[in-house]
């Protein structure tokens, strides 16, 4: 079929075929979308309170008996185009022009399907339309926080939360040998920011002839942690330590050796601190947002 052309034309016709196949499936989506409007619209429901099947589910038989799919599937198919149709309009005419790929719908309307405002709907249908062209090559992960930040700023309360997720916090210190422990978890991402935040404050807190590197440094601040210390000692050697001159009270040296791995999760930021830290960093945030986080 491609003998013909060259590397160039071949790029030509895949990046032809690509578009092609958007159209195509917005196409469809759309079609079904409408069809069920058509079907649905004017019906009572009066009298159908018990019956097995209802309106949506005899167009979606009838949707997958014509396309050769299970009514399952074409519930689906029926389900986004409704969605494309009645809730995010501009969205739905800039998958038809074949400028975004299904994947980045199908996210975008469940990531949306919470928000009841008008208003609050078309905002976010506006700026879906205006950005999700340049979201095709995302990560299914980034696609989730692009359009998970939008919500959030526009309405909190609309933004999908794994509940389940939360459930799995954890805390585990194992030792591996030689005198070292491995610290791994999955912390709360507020408790996880201040964490990091505060472990970065510490391992600032010497001198730059300290001997360590940046990552051994961190480390030996969970010691500093643990010990509620406001400074790490450092270990320069020098009697003219710069650290030294300022250093408080409460500084302590490490006597242990740690491997720190915390998992840290995407996770909602209401505002509600459970600890002084987390408090302070959550204040200085200008949204609720914390970056690469969640």
């Amino acid at each position: 079929m491609f003998d013909c052309l060259d590397e160039a034309e071949l790029l030509v016709e895949m990046t032809v075929a690509v578009r092609a196949e958007r159209v195509a499936v917005a196409r469809r989506l759309l079609a079904a979308g409408r069809l069920c409007q058509l079907r649905t619209a004017g019906l009572e429901a009066d009298g159908r309170a018990q019956w097995c099947i209802d309106n949506w589910e005899a167009v979606a038989a009838e949707v997958g008996a014509e396309l050769g799919i299970s009514r399952g599937r074409a519930s689906s198919q029926m389900h986004y185009g409704v969605e494309l149709l009645e809730r995010l309009p501009q969205l739905g005419a800039v998958f038809a022009a074949g400028e975004v790929d299904f994947r980045v719908v199908a996210v975008a309307v469940f990531r949306t399907g919470l928000i009841t405002d008008p208003e609050v709907l078309t905002s976010i249908d506006t700026q879906l339309a205006r950005c999700a062209p340049g979201w095709n090559a995302l990560s299914q992960k980034k696609l989730v926080e692009y359009i998970d930040w939008r919500v959030r700023a526009l309405d909190p309360a609309a933004e999908r939360v794994d509940r389940g997720r939360d459930g799995d916090r954890h805390m585990e210190i194992e030792p591996d040998g030689g005198g070292l422990a491995e610290l791994r978890g999955c912390l709360r991402a507020p408790d996880a920011a201040a964490l990091d935040r505060r472990l970065d404050q510490l391992a600032a807190s010497v001198c730059r002839e300290d001997s360590r590197t940046a990552r051994q440094r961190r480390a030996d601040a969970v010691a500093a942690l643990v010990a509620g210390a406001s400074a790490m000692a450092c270990d320069c050697g020098l009697q003219n330590c710069p650290a030294a001159r300022v250093m408080r009270p409460g500084t302590v040296r490490s006597s242990s050796t740690w491997s720190l791995r915390v998992l840290r999760f995407p996770a909602p930021v209401t505002g509600r601190a459970t600890c002084r830290d987390t408090g302070k960093f959550l204040q200085r945030c200008s949204a609720s947002w914390l970056p690469g986080l969640g």
